[in-house]
């Protein structure tokens, strides 16, 4: 599973309410919540999601009269989602994704982190590419206006960086003797207390 601090701000909606639900038919349904705690977009109202496929793709099916953490995407056409693979979960089974939304609520001064690995794979020449084994002692560099900071991977290929002020950076990897290039990623820290997980993997061009 993947932390709150970074599921929290890639959903456009974040609330707290209990499903009212409607069957439309086989595999699909709508859900209607009043919203009793508004993290993220709207704060209160009635929030409608309809799901369709139910059983056969991503969408979440909600259980009519339960309260749900529900974690929710605007489509283009206004209406909105949620899938099997947000987080999205009973109230009563929410733990570190509510704390997280509660705690975002309370304090929007909240610092962000960025965080990730280097590994390096093989590209033979008949362009198969071997299993990737992490890359230590590389050098990471992040940058977003006057604000520079750098550090350089762990044995195991980790690296982080703390106490990011939300906002736009661009990340870049020292060049490696024998490897590709690695272009810049661009990297959005999009709240207080966001987190992102950004990992490469470098390529070590074949012998000649």
């Amino acid at each position: 599973m993947r932390p709150a601090c970074a599921t929290f701000w890639e959903a456009d909606l974040v609330f707290v309410g209990r499903a009212e639900v409607t069957p439309l038919g086989p595999g699909a349904q709508r859900a209607r919540f009043g919203v009793e705690e508004a993290f993220r977009g709207p704060t209160g109202g009635v929030v409608e999601i309809v799901g369709r496929g139910i059983g056969g793709s991503c969408a979440y099916a909600f259980v009519h009269g339960t309260r749900y953490l529900v974690f929710a995407r605007r489509a283009p056409d206004g209406t909105w989602s949620s899938f099997f693979c947000d987080p999205t979960t009973p109230l009563d089974q929410a733990g570190e994704g509510l704390a997280f939304a509660r705690g975002v609520a309370r304090d929007n001064r909240g610092l962000g982190s960025l965080f990730g690995s280097v590994s390096i794979a093989e590209r033979a020449r008949d362009g198969q590419v071997g299993l990737p084994a992490p890359l230590g002692r590389v050098t990471i560099a992040i940058r977003a206006g006057t604000l520079a900071r750098s550090t350089t991977t762990d044995a195991e290929g980790q690296y982080a960086f703390k106490d990011l002020p939300p906002g736009r950076y661009t990340l870049t990897v020292s060049e490696l003797p024998g490897v590709d290039p690695i272009p810049p990623a661009a990297i959005q820290i999009k709240g207080p207390g966001a987190c992102v997980v950004h990992n490469v993997t470098a390529m070590r061009r074949p012998p000649r």
